[in-house]
């Protein structure tokens, strides 16, 4: 066999085997992409609180804290308001049983980064 043919085969069969391998990895991920991938999500918790009477603006799902939430004043109740100050949801707090402090806080608003810190002080204004 001449030199050419012989360099080749041999070529052949050093490389071969990483050929295999990197269809092979090549088809693995075209198979994992076209599949279907699922998330989990936390399972929503449930209040253990009882003395809050809370009342949605409707039927609509409240979202779990992405951005920032502020608690204002709503009438004579305490709404959650977005940073758009739409309302995301109304608590059946009479606010002439809160203290002067607190109604001034909540006339002019106060921002929570975390749902747990806002649940926290709404508790907090109605023990």
């Amino acid at each position: 066999m001449n030199r050419k043919k012989q360099f080749v085969i041999d070529l052949m069969r050093e490389i071969a085997p990483h050929i295999v391998i990197a269809l092979a990895l090549f088809l693995f991920v075209v198979i994992i992409g076209r599949s279907e991938s699922y998330t989990l999500s936390p399972a929503p918790q449930e209040s253990t609180s009882t003395s809050l009477a809370v009342t949605t603006e409707s039927d609509r799902e409240i979202p779990y804290i992405t951005d920032v939430r502020i608690v204002a004043e709503y009438g004579d109740s305490v709404g959650i308001f977005d940073t758009s100050y739409t309302l995301l949801e109304v608590f059946g707090l009479d606010l002439l049983r809160l203290t002067p402090t607190d109604r001034q806080l909540l006339k002019k608003g106060i921002s929570f980064d975390s749902e747990s810190e806002m649940r926290d002080f709404l508790e907090s204004l109605d023990s």
